[in-house]
């Protein structure tokens, strides 16, 4: 159920409860309207008795004592009978119209008119107010009776009041002990539903804010709440993934940071020292070659002792050479070759290498492959220097060459690109990397003999990289493991004249 409904539940529940609670209150107090209409009614009734009773019994009095008297005995007897005919609306107060109570006025209106006739009669004074004060006696008991009837009446509309104030009091303290104990619980049970899942939401929040990138909100209770929690348990999920990426872009890039910087310590000591190295190098060199044009190399085989020597120059001189084009690479580490940058298609690059380096994957015992370039040479371009971009693709084959040498395996090269980059991937099926492996891989003099024949220097993906670097790119490298192959991806940025959108 959504939390709009329960609302809405809630709300619904307190009217009708309320709503019942008013209707017992409304049927109650017009039950007691009704009742003090009667006992009203029944008040005048016995208010007029009242009135009536005190005439006839003064009328009644006089001519006890002055029989005489008819004359004004008949005009009290003549405003009676009137009275009578219009109750209660003669009495000072009445509520008209209220007529009385037949069983009051259909006997008391004989007496009247018999005591009203007597002293209209030729009857002497005392004869006749003897004779009226029987029928006043009689009146004024039908008066007592009809007053009695009447005090019993309002002695029973006063009963059933009672009697239904304390039904309607206690259908309303029920119906309100209903309705609170319904909105009580209503009410309670929202506020789980509603603070449970909030509290635990704040509990993963407080973890969350106190690093714990891990915390979730339990997902239950209303729809509204439910949808707050997987909300919050995607953010918390995209926090943890956006941190993780963090930290990983965040060792990359110090590791980065540490090849560099052994980069530029390789550069400062190639500085300082590389070119005191050369010259005695090539003094080295030099001598060895002017030795052995001295020395010719076909000897009689009797004399083994120059033949040991012209072996001993050349070894003097090869690897004389090796160690200037070694300190050739830290000067080129140290101080690189001013690049010309131009507008280049790597593809064209690609072309211009692979035919130089086929050859060599031959006699290694290895193929070289370049897959279909996807674009033609007149596609996307970026802008480099053709010199080092060509010897960086050199150094790349030429190692993934090294990593394939004597098992068959095969080199491939392919091209591809994104929405601002170009990619340049050279591939390989040879021995592989470890992860010790990969994270050393392009640090200067780092190399794990992947050739089976003359080790390498450990120069050649840290000159890649520093171009890839010079560049504005990057270059990584990639291996499942051990005897899995290795990738090595450049990631040039294209010229923004060129730079291609993907669907």
């Amino acid at each position: 159920m959504s939390l709009g409904r329960r609302l809405l539940l809630q709300l619904v529940l307190a009217t009708v409860a309320l709503a019942g609670v008013a209707a017992v209150g409304f049927v109650g107090l017009s039950q007691l309207n009704q009742k003090l209409s009667a006992s009203l009614a029944e008040y005048d009734e016995l208010r007029w008795a009242y009135e009536a009773g005190l005439r006839i019994a003064r009328l009644r009095q006089g001519l006890e004592l002055a029989p005489a008297t008819r004359a004004s005995a008949r005009l009290e007897l003549a405003i009676l009978r009137k009275m009578l005919d219009d109750a209660p609306a003669t009495l000072p107060g009445s509520r008209p119209p209220t007529n009385l109570n037949p069983q009051f006025t259909q006997p008391l209106a004989p007496r009247l008119d018999a005591a009203l006739d007597i002293l209209k009669s030729d009857a002497t004074d005392a004869q006749a107010a003897q004779l009226a004060v029987g029928e006043l006696n009689a009146a004024l008991n039908v008066v007592s009776s009809a007053s009695a009837g009447t005090r019993r009446r309002i002695g029973e509309l006063e009963a059933e009041a009672q009697t239904q104030r304390r039904q309607v009091l206690t259908a309303i303290v029920i119906m309100s002990a209903v309705a609170l104990t319904i909105m009580l619980l209503a009410g309670l049970r929202h506020y789980r539903a509603v603070m449970g899942p909030l509290q635990t939401l704040a509990h993963a929040t407080g973890d969350l804010a106190a690093g714990n990138l891990a915390a979730r909100a339990q997902v239950a209770g209303d729809r509204e709440l439910t949808s707050l929690a997987t909300s919050f348990n995607d953010m918390a999920q995209r926090l943890e993934t956006i941190h993780h990426d963090l930290e990983e872009r965040v060792r990359t890039r110090g590791i980065q940071l540490a090849r560099s910087e052994r980069l530029a310590s390789v550069g400062l000591l190639a500085a300082s020292v590389a070119h005191e190295v050369n010259n005695p190098l090539g003094i080295i060199a030099g001598q060895a070659e002017l030795a052995l044009r001295q020395c010719p190399e076909n000897q009689p085989q009797t004399d083994d002792q120059l033949t040991q020597i012209h072996q001993r120059l050349t070894a003097i001189r090869d690897e004389a050479f090796r160690c200037k084009a070694i300190t050739e690479r830290l000067m080129t580490l140290a101080r690189p070759t001013p690049a010309q940058r131009q507008s280049l298609n790597l593809a064209v690059v690609v072309e211009q290498v692979a035919p130089l380096l086929a050859s060599e994957a031959n006699r290694r015992g290895c193929t070289l492959v370049c897959d279909p370039l996807p674009l033609p040479p007149a596609g996307p371009s970026v802008l480099g220097d053709e010199a080092q971009l060509k010897q960086l693709l050199i150094n790349l084959i030429l190692n993934a060459l090294a990593a394939t040498e004597g098992t068959q395996g095969s080199v491939r090269v392919t091209l591809s690109y994104d929405e601002q980059s170009a990619l340049l991937r050279v591939s390989d099926d040879g021995i592989g990397m470890d992860a010790s492996t990969l994270e050393h891989v392009f640090e200067p003099f780092f190399t794990t003999r992947r050739g089976v024949r003359q080790p390498a220097a450990g120069l050649g993906l840290s000159v890649s990289l520093a171009i890839a670097q010079e560049h504005g790119g990057e270059l990584t490298a990639q291996s499942a493991g051990p005897r899995q192959g290795s990738h090595f991806t450049l990631r040039l940025p294209l010229t923004s004249q060129t730079q291609i959108t993907t669907s």
